[in-house]
This record gives structure tokens, sequence and C-alpha cells, in this order.
């Protein structure tokens, strides 16, 4: 039994290790990313933030006062204070190449791109030329 059990831990661990896309050398911003965002959104309970490939990043909010709200307008200029938000934190010669915001009701979500997630573009308007 207790063979087993190790042996599913160790395959788990493999498998989380091999789907992670996220670069170490991207953990400390995403990490900044994800307090500022519980520091300046106090109605969002959970954040996910992901870099795949180093192009692309996802960021996921669980909030339901968020997921309900039909202001759609205001979603749309959180994601785009989130793109200000991102440069500064990654810096302007970010490798990143799209962003995109997920909000869920999910309250204590984890998944990087929730099912149930309305999805927002966050432009990250680049300083290059």
């Amino acid at each position: 039994m207790k063979k087993r059990f190790l042996r599913l831990l160790s395959l788990g661990l493999i498998l989380i290790a091999l789907s992670c896309n996220n670069n170490p050398g991207n953990m400390n911003e995403m990490k900044i990313v994800q307090d500022s965002i519980f520091a300046q959104y106090p109605m969002v309970a959970a954040v996910t933030v992901n870099v795949l490939d180093d192009k692309e990043l996802i960021i996921a909010l669980g909030s339901s006062e968020l997921y309900l709200s039909h202001n759609t307008d205001a979603k749309q200029q959180m994601a785009q204070d989130l793109g200000a938000m991102v440069l500064r934190i990654f810096g302007h010669d970010t490798k990143l190449e799209k962003a995109t915001l997920l909000i869920t009701a999910n309250e204590q979500n984890k998944e990087p791109q929730p099912e149930d997630a309305q999805k927002f573009t966050i432009d990250l308007p680049h300083s290059k030329p």
C-alpha cells in the first residue's frame, strides 16, 4: 500500500512538472502581479498568474462579485489597468506578446484557465518602436 502511494505521488509530481509552462525567471514578477491584484482589488478572492512560453500571460481572478457584475466596461477597464501594471512589473522590454484576463465566479479557483471564465484582452502597449 505504501509503495503504491509513493508511486502515485511520484507520478503526480512528474506530471505537474511536465505540465508547468512557467519560466522560473518569471516567478518573482508573477508573485508581484498576484500580490498587487489582491492589494488593488479587494473583491478578488483568488488569483492565478501564468506565463506560457515567455510570450503569453494569463491572469485568472476568482470573484463572484466581478463575475456577476453586468458592467462589462468596468471589467475591460480593469484589463487595461492590469496591462499597465504588468508592464511596470515585467518591464517594457518584456517578451510578452499577448495577455488575457479571465474572471470566474469560483472564489477558490486555482485553475489557470477556468471553464466558466469571462475573457478579456489585456493590451500590452510596449514602448518598443
